[in-house]
């Protein structure tokens, strides 16, 4: 079927596919192979050949590929759900047959799955992209109602233009099986959220039923603007057919923003919440009345997400914020101070302020960055007011500040019995309970300790701002790759095995092959995820033993060893030139970050792979996917926000407890990981209920499984 999209499966041991000029094998063979993951467009099908036009990936813009080579299929039909929007999605099942097991998880609506098997109107699918199982059966159709369609290729012509302009009742009336809803709400691809609101609203007025009682069409006018309004405010919908419609937005300069440029793209949504705003402007804490959150840094980007998070779905605390620079401060007060137990705004420039500040909350959440200009003061201000603290720590600069601070307030903060949670921001704190989550695995199903976990990394169009990247790459990341080296290494943080230091714990070096796929990995240096699971399972040597034989490794997955090596190329070239290439305005400056669109389009996945410690041949294995989230597709800054969020309020949890009397609540004062201070209080069903599960199979992880994350990653959102 012409416009038909097929995903490329094949090829990925060589390359890619092989790209012929015509449809038979014997015409002239292109140079360049179309890359695996690559999705293309249907020109026609002949038999066993394919000509098509490609829309994603790499390789040839059109030509003829094989569509199976000895059995091997190397090129799969998509399908996307269409079916299932009121139930959560449409039921999946282990087999064939109507009657076989149906699986817990249903496949999500808005997601693209590949053809298998077709057997009447039964498809077997492997996942594309969305959420649900990976594989499974489902119905085409029921009761003749459409579940599955073959989604269309292109994007109509938009000559709307804007935004909130004019509706055209050709566009809301139309029959199209899949209408284009920017078009509708006369947006452009890469509107923020905002924009869609302001957009619809706009519209609204001039097809809604009670402003058009002359119009027989203007309730189903309205309830299609609605539809389209809703689909585009999901992340997972919104990020599926911008894909198919090539219409992602593409990471280079245009997506670098200034502060403010960020703060006027955040939608924080003020006038939903002026119900919250009473007569009384909100007072600041007195010294004996705490608020239960402080932000400081709250003017910086996930500052900012954090504070739009706290109006909805984490409301239920009293919360200020506070910053240097009081004008930015001041218009994020302008945007927040309708939201729900906010208690206002404040400012600080010395030390004493900050001291001021602490004695003023029960928890502080430290946004500021880059750590080694601000979190000192901070720490210790939090030690003498008693104040828990909790920092997003996530570069290789900020992991050696982390030790310092460490080494010189953790007595302190025991003895004062504050809690110094370090590392909880998304990435270090999804390694960490991935580990422990796998370590209790073992445990708890097998009665065995871990031997050794695997952690496979995958991301795709991962923006970093520009304070991220000085932390990455700046004068600070050079003294910790100095540290590294001569304070331990993989140990700078703690995590000797009780036998002594061993040379299999040292990071490989260079690109290695992947021991589950044709791919390649190679270790992610200068980042904590390689040293906080190691000082997780230090720290929790006596209450939760990992193993005493325990070994960790984190990998960066690559499809082949050209792109591994151009990484580490690029990274070396980076951190040696980092001012210069800052300069030229090569990468952002501090201060600047990411539009909200290529945020909201980021992926990443990750994988872990645990061995027991048992005797034999083959000791017992188990993996687990960890697709983006919580928050957004794959931001990482609304996840970063959300993970020190449900990190705050599973504190104040215990602290209740505690003030209540309870001998259990679990606190442990003094520095510590995510997996030491939370991984006993619950955290790990907080981030379920967030959209972050660990999912455990017995075995080891199939080969398509890693395709499969390579070609497309999306957030779990069942």
């Amino acid at each position: 079927m012409k416009d038909q999209l097929w995903v490329v499966s094949g090829g990925a041991e060589a390359g890619g596919l092989v790209v012929r000029t015509g449809k038979d094998t014997s015409t002239a063979r292109i140079s360049e192979r179309l890359s695996t993951g690559a999705v293309v467009s249907e020109l026609c099908e002949d038999g066993a050949r394919l000509q098509y036009k490609r829309l994603t990936g790499a390789g040839p813009l059109t030509g003829w590929v094989s569509i199976k080579l000895k059995e091997k299929c190397l090129v799969l039909r998509l399908w996307e759900v269409i079916g299932g929007s009121e139930t959560g999605g449409i039921l999946v099942r282990e087999g064939q047959g109507t009657t076989s097991t149906h699986l817990p998880q249903r496949l999500s609506c808005g997601a693209l799955v590949k053809e298998l098997t077709v057997e009447g109107d039964r498809m077997q699918y492997e996942m594309f992209l969305g959420s649900g199982p990976e594989i499974g059966w489902v119905s085409l159709a029921l009761k003749n109602k459409t579940l599955l369609l073959a989604p269309a290729t292109k994007l109509p012509a938009n000559d709307a233009g804007g935004s909130g302009g004019q509706a055209s009742s050709k566009h809301l009336t139309a029959a199209s099986k899949e209408p284009n809803p920017y078009e509708i709400l006369s947006v452009q691809p890469d509107a923020t959220d905002a924009t869609i609101k302001s957009a619809y609203r706009k519209l609204s007025l001039k097809v809604h039923p009670d402003h058009c009682p002359d119009d027989p069409e203007a309730a189903e006018k309205f309830r299609r603007l609605t539809d389209m309004r809703n689909f585009l405010l999901d992340p997972v919908k919104r990020h599926s057919y911008n894909r198919r419609h090539g219409l992602l937005q593409q990471m280079n300069t245009k997506w670098w923003l200034d502060w403010q440029e960020m703060f006027d793209e955040i939608d924080f949504g003020a006038e939903e919440c002026s119900a919250h705003l009473g007569s009384v402007p909100p007072s600041i804490p007195s010294f004996d009345e705490r608020t239960d959150l402080l932000l400081i840094g709250a003017s910086g980007l996930v500052g900012m997400v954090a504070c739009t998070l706290l109006k909805t779905s984490l409301s239920n605390h009293t919360w200020a914020i506070a910053g240097r620079d009081g004008m930015k401060v001041k218009q994020l007060e302008t945007k927040v101070s309708a939201y729900p137990n906010f208690m206002g705004a404040m400012t600080f420039s010395s030390a004493a302020d900050i001291e001021g500040l602490a004695r003023r909350a029960r928890i502080v959440l430290d946004f500021t960055g880059p750590k080694w200009q601000s979190s000192e003061a901070i720490v210790q201000a939090c030690i003498k007011s008693g104040t828990h603290y909790i920092d997003t720590t996530g570069t290789g600069g900020d992991c050696l500040a982390a030790k310092q601070l460490r080494d010189r307030f953790d007595a302190g903060a025991r003895a004062a019995g504050v809690v110094l949670l370090f590392f909880a921001g998304w990435c270090s704190t999804m390694v960490d309970f991935g580990v422990l989550s796998m370590v209790r695995h073992m445990r708890d199903k097998h009665s065995l300790p871990t031997r050794r976990i695997d952690a496979f990394r995958w991301l795709g169009n991962w923006p970093i701002s520009g304070t991220h990247q000085l932390s990455f790459c700046g004068r600070e990341s050079k003294k910790y790759s100095e540290a590294y080296v001569h304070e331990g290494g993989v140990y700078i943080l703690g995590g000797i095995p009780a036998g002594g230091p061993r040379a299999e714990d040292e990071d490989e070096t260079g690109v290695m092959q992947n021991p589950y796929h044709s791919g390649v990995c190679m270790t992610i240096d200068n980042i904590p995820d390689n040293v906080v699971p190691r000082c997780s399972y230090d720290m929790l040597r006596d209450t939760h033993p990992y193993g005493s034989n325990f070994l960790f490794k984190n990998w960066m997955l690559h499809p082949d060893r050209n792109s591994a090596n151009y990484m580490l190329l690029g990274n070396t070239l980076l951190r040696k030139n980092y001012d210069a290439i800052v300069r030229a305005e090569k990468i952002p400056r501090p201060g600047q970050g990411p539009k909200e669109r290529v945020r909201k389009e980021s992926c990443c996945s990750m994988v872990f792979v645990a061995e027991a410690d048992e005797q034999g041949p083959e000791p017992i294995k188990a993996y687990c996917v960890l697709k983006t989230g919580p928050g957004g597709v794959g931001d990482p800054y609304e996840c970063t926000a959300t993970v020190a969020l449900e990190a705050a309020s599973c504190l104040l949890a215990a602290g209740t407890s505690a003030a209540q009397g309870s001998a259990s609540c679990g606190l442990r004062p003094g520095w510590g990981t995510p997996a030491y201070h939370l991984g006993h209080l619950g955290f790990a069903e907080r981030l379920a209920a967030r959209g972050a599960k660990f999912n455990i199979t017995d075995g080891t992880p199939p080969s398509e499984l890693f395709e499969n994350i390579m070609s497309a990653t999306l957030a779990i959102s069942q």
